[in-house]
């Protein structure tokens, strides 16, 4: 039998590296003209009223375009292999907490995905987690919005602790480093979005002294309102990567599976009942009410996903490190 004189395949990682960027910028393009779109649609053909049509459409648009850029990348086997095999751990670790101890580590496994693997990689993980995880606990209307929640933590991780080295650096580095691929594990602290979420919470409870209505609780929307924005600004101004120690890998969960965990989902759970209930009505009343009764739960999530990255963060990413380099697995940008 002959054996053939192919060269094994050569990766050019510096063009996959433009090739996501440049699809990156179209996909950013695609997703404002069908919001446009959708908008559109919904103030012409249903005087604006329709608000639960309005969100499905933009969140299967979203949900779609994410997929079309993972097939754009054409990622190859030994890449699909650990994206599925992180899903699949994902997917079994939450529905084992889910009817044992409430630790919530199917959510910790989309923050640890999402460090390892990039934003590319942490949005389809946490979003085909999500859709499995309810063949078990029950499809819905709820589904998109869980997806899209589980996949903007994962997308956040990858952006806020994966930051590849520019061109001009590259010389007297490894592949590693490259590709961000090596995690520095050592304690510094950066202005990132840890430090923002904390000042911009210490702004909502100045707000709440100086323009609370009368019977108003703190405890509440500007917990969400707040946080996200002091997250957004983080991730916006943060010029260096976050570092993947125990410490900051556990606040940055516990803050982000609040802030945005909880904020869409009390959100989601306000428009749908709307939409199915005569009773309920979509006003800012009914929307402070809910993300105070869901507070208590919120709080217990992230508390939960945070102990869970405290216990296994560091040796998960360590393996996943490992693999990474040793297969040459690109982080997905």
């Amino acid at each position: 039998m002959k054996l053939s004189n192919r060269s094994p395949r050569q990766y050019d990682w510096e063009k996959a590296i433009d090739a996501a960027k440049k699809f990156g910028f179209l996909r950013r393009t695609l997703f404002f003209v069908a919001t446009l779109f959708i908008f559109s649609l919904d103030l012409f053909l249903f005087r604006g009223k329709s608000y639960m049509l309005l969100s499905m459409l933009m969140l299967l648009s979203f949900i779609l375009l994410s997929f079309l850029r993972y097939e754009h990348k054409k990622p190859r086997a030994r890449e699909m292999v650990l994206l599925s095999s992180m899903v699949a751990l994902t997917v079994a670790l939450n529905e084992i907490c889910t009817h044992t101890i409430p630790l919530h580590a199917g959510t910790s496994m989309v923050i640890l995905s999402g460090i390892s693997l990039g934003p590319g990689g942490g949005l389809m993980v946490g979003m085909l987690s999500r859709f499995l995880c309810n063949f078990y606990d029950g499809q819905g209307s709820w589904t998109p919005w869980q997806m899209a929640a589980w996949g903007l933590m994962g997308a956040l991780a990858g952006l806020c602790f994966n930051k590849p080295l520019h061109k001009s650096n590259w010389k007297n580095t490894t592949l590693a480093q490259r590709l961000a691929l090596h995690k520095e594990h050592q304690f510094r602290m950066v202005l990132g979005p840890v430090l923002m979420i904390l000042f911009s919470w210490i702004l909502a409870y100045l707000s709440y002294i100086l323009y609370h209505t009368t019977g108003e609780s703190f405890w509440g929307w500007r917990l969400y309102a707040f946080g996200a924005i002091g997250l957004l600004l983080g991730v916006i101004i943060q010029r260096k990567r976050l570092t993947a120690d125990t410490i900051t890998t556990t606040l940055f969960t516990f803050f982000v599976v609040f802030i945005i965990y909880g904020g869409i989902m009390n959100a989601a759970s306000l428009l749908m009942q709307s939409s199915m209930s005569i009773g309920i009505v979509l006003n800012a009343k009914e929307l402070r009410g809910i993300y105070l009764t869901g507070l208590p739960y919120d709080l217990a999530h992230a508390g939960g996903a945070a102990f869970v990255v405290f216990l296994l963060g560091d040796s998960l990413l360590a393996r996943l490190e490992r693999i990474q380099t040793k297969y040459g697995i690109l982080i997905d940008l």
